[in-house]
């Protein structure tokens, strides 16, 4: 039997039904269409507080705070690929998803460790007209995460 690949869509824009929402439920779509098992997530009015580094997560692969990360944490382990989009402030992603991004720590506790998300597929979509230089910058902080 055929399994499907698991992607997951991640909006980093603080408007539920933006642009950025938009492009990211429409690739969901598309990949849908090709048989793709899809999930969506919005940051729009999730509480998510960022990193305390206090460590924990190096014991227990699990953040102590309790917000809306452990939604986006399972549905990361869950998956075999993200999306993730952003709308560009100031030539970067938003807070939002940059507060995501590190609290995805629990994945990588130690830095004697591999990275707990190692060998999933990723890929970032930017909700605005880029110049060169901020398209380099985004894909470079996708690349990294």
């Amino acid at each position: 039997m055929k399994t499907s690949m698991k992607i997951l869509g991640i909006s980093g824009s603080p408007n539920k039904n933006g642009n950025t929402a938009y492009a990211v439920q429409y690739a969901l779509d598309i990949i849908k269409t090709e048989g793709f098992e899809t999930k969506y997530i919005s940051l729009a009015g999730k509480k998510i507080n960022p990193c305390i580094a206090c460590w924990k997560c190096s014991d227990t692969h699990e953040c102590c705070q309790n917000d809306d990360m452990k939604e986006i944490i399972d549905a990361m382990r869950w998956c075999d690929g993200i999306i993730m989009g952003s709308p560009v402030y100031f030539g970067l992603i938003s807070g939002q998803l940059k507060t995501m991004m590190d609290r995805t720590i629990v994945f990588r506790p130690s830095y004697n460790s591999n990275m707990e998300m190692h060998g999933k597929t990723g890929g970032g979509l930017p909700a605005q007209r880029l110049e060169a230089a901020d398209r380099k910058l985004l894909c470079k902080t996708s690349t990294h995460f």
